[in-house]
């Protein structure tokens, strides 16, 4: 994926998640020696409450693994979203394998 607009972003909505936290890791990899720089974010979508982590996806031959986890404070049958975000511009970033548990 690739944007032209700083933190430009796909995200998936999952709703019916009734657990005390939810986890969510991505596979990322850049496509040229340019570092990508971006953000996987988990947003509970009953609360607004977030969690991000950054990263840096600096190697074009490996993938990096990236994880993220938000704690759902006790929500009962919530919706969340998970959303990835690409900060640099014009640079193409490849996704591979991304859940949420």
């Amino acid at each position: 994926m690739s944007t032209t607009l700083q933190a430009g972003s796909v995200g998936q909505d999952v709703s019916g998640v009734n657990a005390p936290s939810v986890s969510c890791f991505a596979f990322v990899r850049s496509t040229s020696p340019q570092p990508i720089q971006g953000r996987l974010g988990i947003w509970n979508l009953g609360t607004n409450a977030s969690s991000a982590t950054n990263f840096t996806a600096s190697d074009e031959n490996s993938w990096e693994l990236v994880v993220n986890t938000l704690d759902l404070g006790g929500a009962q049958s919530t919706t969340i979203r998970v959303e990835l975000y690409v900060i640099t511009v014009n640079a193409t970033l490849l996704l591979d394998c991304v859940n949420a548990y």
